[in-house]
């Protein structure tokens, strides 16, 4: 049988006031009803856990049905503010994004953020996480205004958080460049992958196969900007870099020699025709 808080401390309080009735006896009705509440919380931690590996595997539609199982599990014991149900309402929001259902994904992000708001005053990595997924389920319904503005609360909370260096900066970064050049915005994406590129180039080995992300971004943002002599100085560097570091065969050497021949042969048929407004190939 399920207590809230509120039905344990009557519990204990009306036993409480039973003569006779041992100190002993209130403890074990806690110590009962907190193991039934630990039992609940591994129930919703490994829900969650096999729920992720299905996600990470690209398994969405199993990964939302065991989501969907924490999240319940979750709500109904704990309520929504609690730090596992906030948690459940992040993965549910994050996999429904990957199954391309912003507009369902929306309501989990601002659940989500109501827990860390109130509890940590917007200043918790859960805070990072659903300001993310609310960006980019705002984009993806184009409410361009609302969704830069939860990009840059994603930018301000991680640099308070961990500074200028980190490289969840870079990363959200990345996100905010991707968002902007969508929208248009070629100089402020521009900026953009810019300081993902500087805290990339700064936190790691300049042989990280990461680091040609960071470049290969920026270097088709000039592409699509019509600056193809410096967009091709820079890939065909992010190509060579790639056969230095993971060898001409590995299929991500492959996949940059395909892309960067993609990119390059549309700008220079964009610039002969005149139509720059033509669409970015987004990287994998």
């Amino acid at each position: 049988m399920r207590h809230s808080a509120w039905n344990l401390l009557q519990v204990i309080w009306f036993f409480g006031t039973i003569p006779g009735l041992s100190s002993p006896v209130v403890a074990q009705v806690h110590d009962n009803y907190l193991q039934d509440k630990s039992g609940i919380e591994d129930r919703v931690l490994a829900l969650s856990g096999k729920a992720l590996k299905l996600m990470h595997a690209r398994r969405y539609q199993q990964a939302e049905l065991l989501f969907r199982k924490a999240q319940i599990l979750a709500q109904e014991n704990f309520g929504d503010h609690h730090s596992l149900t906030a948690e459940s309402f992040n993965n549910r929001a994050a996999n429904l994004l990957k199954l391309n259902m912003p507009a369902q994904a929306q309501p989990f992000a601002i659940m989500a953020l109501n827990f860390y708001n109130q509890q940590y005053g917007g200043k918790h990595p859960g805070s990072i996480r659903g300001y993310a997924s609310l960006a980019e389920a705002l984009g993806a319904q184009r409410r361009w205004n609302a969704a830069e503005l939860a990009y840059r609360r994603v930018q301000s909370i991680t640099i308070s958080m961990y500074g200028v260096h980190h490289p969840g900066l870079a990363r959200s970064a990345t996100k905010f460049a991707q968002f902007l050049q969508k929208r248009g915005d070629h100089p402020g994406a521009g900026a953009m992958y810019r300081t993902a590129l500087a805290i990339d180039q700064r936190e790691m080995h300049s042989k990280d196969p990461n680091l040609l992300v960071s470049k290969f971004n920026l270097g088709q943002l000039l592409a699509v900007a019509g600056r193809e002599i410096e967009a091709g100085a820079l890939l065909r560097q992010v190509l060579v870099s790639s056969k230095q570091i993971l060898g001409d065969r590995h299929p991500r050497t492959r996949y940059y020699k395909r892309r960067i021949a993609a990119v390059l042969n549309k700008a220079r048929q964009a610039k002969k025709s005149g139509n720059m407004n033509w669409a970015w190939l987004p990287v994998r």
